[in-house]
């Protein structure tokens, strides 16, 4: 994590499992976060129900990666939820140039995005 990160940051990666392939119910959408960019189109589509954003402290103004998606291959076909991975990791404003210049174009991997960059 950022060490700029403040105590909101510390507590929602905390609550999830310090990140990657959390409990779903551990969701880190809060009041303290804002939405900055939708940024579906430059990942990968993994599986379905995918969806990928840049996210905002109000507190401290760090940046996050919340990234989502099921996979139902392993489930029955009447099964109400995939297996549910979040991917919640601090990026920079490197990362979020990087990912506008990608639009359109799902060049990126969430899986790997950010781990050693």
């Amino acid at each position: 994590m950022d060490p700029d990160s403040c105590e909101d940051c510390l507590r929602r990666t905390l609550k999830n499992k310090r990140g990657d392939a959390f409990n779903a119910t551990a969701n880190p959408i809060d009041d303290g976060l804002d939405q900055l960019l939708e940024c579906k189109s430059s990942f990968q589509n993994i599986k379905s129900y995918f969806s990928v954003y840049v996210m905002r402290c109000r507190r401290c103004s760090a940046l996050w990666l919340l990234g989502y998606y099921e996979d139902f291959d392993a489930v029955p076909v009447t099964a109400e939820w995939g297996v549910r991975t979040w991917i919640w990791r601090p990026i920079t404003s490197d990362h979020v140039a990087r990912i506008k210049s990608a639009e359109g174009t799902r060049a990126l991997n969430l899986e790997d995005f950010s781990v050693n960059s």
